[in-house]
């Protein structure tokens, strides 16, 4: 069955508490937090009407069959726990709550998937700041369709629990009856199941087309628009290599991915990241992390080295003070808004280490796009992020085993086939 949800539908059901985790909000003044919110939901004002989130569920026949779970004929394939548990308690699987099907009596699983109009984050090119609110907001709603859609097939399609009466606080909490487990958590941690669930609910229905394996379309669509991540490939030409040596990685046989991929390669303007990576190498700021306190100071220092911003260009309208600019040879002039407090640098009065412990792994770790691959390299080759720990890292402890565990397999193949040694070869890259 299919749900199509209306931006209203949805607002009560986002979790704020994640959105400040991606924004690095944590440590920051209410204030702050009060300005981004105002931003966020006069973005969804925009959108409502105009933009939709969407669910397709099914609720089927199931039974157990040993560490596998056979849902209307189709075999998903659980894992059980790893590591030993207490002495004298199993090691469990999803698996173990569905009635075996050696009993005889059919048992029931409900299968879902949800998502975003996929043109809502679209029409922010100019925009960094727009785009990102959006990139985050996109991810939000989506939970929350999520949310709002397992509550009304507990209440009514399935109808096990009508009379749930709880807060959205609690429904945060799970304090629900059953579980939700997703693809990417330790119970189900191989992203290929998402495949299998295809075949129960189509998620093509509501416009979710899968590519082989799905962790690495995420990254290849981070790494085609931006190259920002350092965990994502540089490479059309290493891609290649990884699925030919690889056989299970088969994206690159997919026609219409390699057609959007040569596009937008060939639309990306590399003599104009050299033009403006040229200005600042001509003034000797070629190799330098600039720190501006606002975009006042900003507009006059693209001005000095005789940058021209582009007219339809929008900076954030509220921001805490400290700018960074940066320049490479692959991606032009770069700027960023709020992580300046991470930057160890003498030159940077901006420097918060204390938020730095908090903030900066997620500069190498790509959370939120802060910088492109090479800018990150950089950074960490001048010991500039001194404070990008994985221990201290408040997104890391929220949402790190979630991505590496999403990511396994891409970041086997990524440090197994010793990639990064190469990643800055311009050759390569280009």
């Amino acid at each position: 069955m299919r749900i199509d949800y209306d931006i209203s539908d949805i607002r009560p059901f986002i979790n704020w508490i994640y959105f400040d985790y991606a924004w690095s909000m944590n440590g920051k003044d209410n204030e702050e937090r009060d300005r981004l919110h105002a931003d966020a939901n006069a973005m969804l004002d925009r959108w409502q009407g105009s933009y939709h989130t969407h669910a397709v569920f099914r609720i089927v026949d199931a039974n157990s069959d040993g560490d596998d779970i056979i849902a209307d004929g189709v075999r998903l394939p659980m894992l059980r726990q790893q590591k030993p548990t207490e002495p004298g308690r199993p090691n469990l699987c999803l698996a173990d709550f569905i009635r075996p099907a050696s009993k005889g009596i059919k048992d029931r699983i409900g299968v879902f998937a949800a998502t975003v109009d996929h043109d809502m984050t679209r029409g922010y090119d100019n925009d960094d700041y727009g785009k990102m609110l959006s990139q985050v907001l996109a991810d939000r709603l989506a939970e929350g369709t999520a949310e709002l859609t397992h509550l009304q097939v507990r209440q009514k399609y399935w109808g096990y629990a009508p009379n749930e009466n709880l807060s959205i606080k609690e429904l945060h909490a799970e304090r629900y009856q059953g579980i939700r487990p997703a693809v990417g958590y330790p119970s189900m941690p191989d992203t290929s199941m998402n495949f299998l669930i295809d075949k129960l609910i189509n998620m093509g229905s509501i416009g979710i087309r899968l590519t082989e394996p799905l962790a690495y379309s995420v990254q290849m669509e981070m790494t085609i628009v931006g190259r920002n991540n350092l965990l994502a490939l540089t490479s059309y030409e290493w891609l290649r290599k990884i699925c030919r040596n690889m056989p299970t990685h088969k994206l690159w046989e997919d026609e219409e991915f390699r057609k959007k991929a040569i596009e937008l390669h060939e639309k990306a303007d590399h003599e104009k990241a050299i033009h403006d990576y040229n200005l600042l190498k001509a003034k000797g700021y070629e190799d330098k992390f600039i720190f501006l306190e606002d975009v006042k100071t900003l507009k006059e220092f693209l001005k000095e080295i005789e940058f021209e911003l582009p007219k339809d260009i929008r900076f954030p309208q509220k921001y805490e003070k400290g700018i960074i600019l940066s320049g490479s040879p692959y991606t032009g002039i770069n700027i960023s808004f709020g992580l300046a407090h991470c930057i160890a640098s003498p030159e940077n009065p901006y420097y918060v280490q204390e938020r730095a412990e908090a903030d900066s792994f997620g500069i190498i770790s790509g959370n939120g796009l802060p910088f492109p691959y090479e800018i990150v390299c950089k950074l960490i080759e001048n010991n500039l992020i001194p404070d990008a720990n994985i221990f201290t890292s408040q997104y890391v402890k929220e949402e790190g085993l979630k991505i590496t565990q999403a990511n396994l397999q891409f970041l086997a193949d990524y440090y197994l086939m010793g990639r990064k040694d190469k990643d800055l070869s311009p050759k390569e890259l280009w």
